[in-house]
């Protein structure tokens, strides 16, 4: 019987009583060892590796599609980036500081996040698994730079990174300490394992209504909340199940509201602004966030390079665009679409994305 793996490749340093793993890995372990700009690496990671290459000729290529070929020159072009510093989210950051009371913080925070920086909850909506005609809008905890266990075990690292942002980007460093106050009464009152010991310890669906009425007994203004994110009317009619995945998270939050002074929450929302776009502004504020979570947080030896942050860049914002491109580029036509039939076949009654027997929920979201 042929060995599953070669008796040359098993390590001569390390006995199998003592470490079996080590004993079949060492030696490969030694001879591919995980590249500097990597947290991880395994075979799914090298073939991410190499689409990224293919997608990298992609947003170079002069004949890639519009919309990709022109953001990949804007992000890639640190000459304008530097000349602007932070002036593309000075409005951002002057409705922050505007904020007049705590019933306003919310509203902004709804606003910030409707644009992409990270809100109070993470708003997922979806079809509910028992009647998928109606919809069913999960807010989950989340407010912060890190998860509550990492950001317990590098809070000294995000002060001094907090700090450097602030400093490169020319706000008031001291500012940089008042958003972290909020930051950590926000772990504080975080849950400390965010899935709960069960699906079940996440479930409390309500009507928006009741879910409303219980979070303003708690000092916790929904209504603004959800003001500030655009929720239309729709949504908060019976069709749609709020889920408060973690209530007393929500409930902590309230407290916080009306219990920190209002000039830490201004520079929490500014503060905000700045770590989730960092990576959009100069050079200086680009390396200093991908340095802090690469390397600091993340463990790897060197930060990611500039072209694939690029090319994730990209990817993140023109997804479908990105990928139709890398198909006409790497995939044979004779597969293209042989494909599709099998892909029916494994996908069963399903169409369109949902299956025969039941019907669509209505109305759609459209936000």
């Amino acid at each position: 019987m042929e060995p599953m793996v070669p008796v040359e490749e098993l390590s001569a340093r390390v006995s199998p009583r003592d470490d079996l793993w080590g004993w079949v890995n060492d030696s490969w372990a030694a001879s591919d060892p995980i590249p500097a700009d990597r947290a991880r690496y395994g075979l799914s990671d090298a073939k991410r590796a190499q689409v990224a290459a293919e997608l990298a000729a992609i947003v170079r290529d002069q004949d890639a599609p519009c919309a990709v070929a022109t953001l990949n020159r804007l992000w890639t072009d640190t000459t304008t980036r530097d000349r602007v510093g932070i002036e593309p989210v000075r409005d951002e950051l002057d409705a922050a500081a505007a904020v007049a009371g705590p019933d306003d913080v919310l509203i902004a925070w709804g606003c910030l996040q409707r644009d992409g920086v990270t809100g109070p909850f993470e708003v997922h909506v979806l079809p509910r698994e028992d009647d998928p005609t109606r919809w069913q809008v999960s807010l989950f905890q989340a407010g912060t730079t890190l998860p509550p266990r990492l950001h317990a075990r590098h809070r000294d690292d995000l002060a001094t990174h907090a700090r450097a942002l602030h400093a490169a980007a020319g706000l008031p460093v001291g500012d940089a300490d008042a958003a972290l106050r909020v930051e950590d009464a926000l772990v504080a009152v975080a849950w400390a394992d965010p899935e709960g010991d069960s699906d079940e310890a996440l479930h409390h669906p309500h009507p928006w209504t009741d879910l409303a009425s219980t979070a303003c007994a708690l000092g916790l203004d929904l209504g603004g909340y959800a003001q500030g994110l655009s929720v239309p009317d729709v949504a908060l009619t019976p069709r749609f199940v709020w889920n408060l995945c973690q209530p007393s998270y929500a409930a902590g939050l309230g407290r916080l509201l009306d219990e920190l002074p209002l000039k830490d929450w201004r520079a929490f929302l500014r503060w905000r602004v700045l770590a989730d776009r960092a990576h959009l502004l100069t050079t200086e504020l680009d390396d200093l966030a991908t340095r802090f979570r690469d390397c600091t947080v993340a463990g790897q030896s060197e930060p990611t390079p500039a072209w694939r942050r690029a090319v994730a860049g990209v990817q993140a914002n023109l997804p479908m665009d990105l990928a139709h491109a890398w198909v006409q580029a790497h995939v044979d036509p004779a597969r293209r679409c042989p494909t599709r039939p099998r892909a029916r076949r494994r996908c069963g009654p399903w169409t369109g994305g949902r299956p025969r027997a039941l019907p669509a929920p209505t109305p759609e979201p459209s936000w």
